[in-house]
């Protein structure tokens, strides 16, 4: 659970480092569910917080298409969580 929220934080700022840094994880022979489920996660909540910034902070012509495309990329992201969700 702790890769997971951690995963959600650092997915705000840095998708890159996080994928560098749930390889390393997983690198030493581990199980690479909860280091896939942190990217997952973290990758949508880098789409939401763009999401949020397109919406608060563009013209209206772009934030009208950003809100789409973005929202439509956080809805497939969070299905795929759901769908997809790793074997404990």
């Amino acid at each position: 659970m702790g890769l997971v929220v951690s995963g959600a934080i650092l997915g705000l700022a840095d998708v890159d480092a996080l994928m560098i840094s749930m390889a390393h994880t997983t690198a030493g022979g581990g199980a690479a569910g909860a280091p896939a489920t942190a990217v997952a996660v973290g990758i949508l909540a880098n789409t939401l917080f763009k999401l949020a910034l397109a919406t608060s902070l563009s013209r209206p012509p772009f934030r009208r298409t950003a809100a789409v495309g973005l929202a439509a990329m956080a809805a497939a992201s969070l299905a795929a969580l759901l769908v997809f969700r790793p074997m404990p």
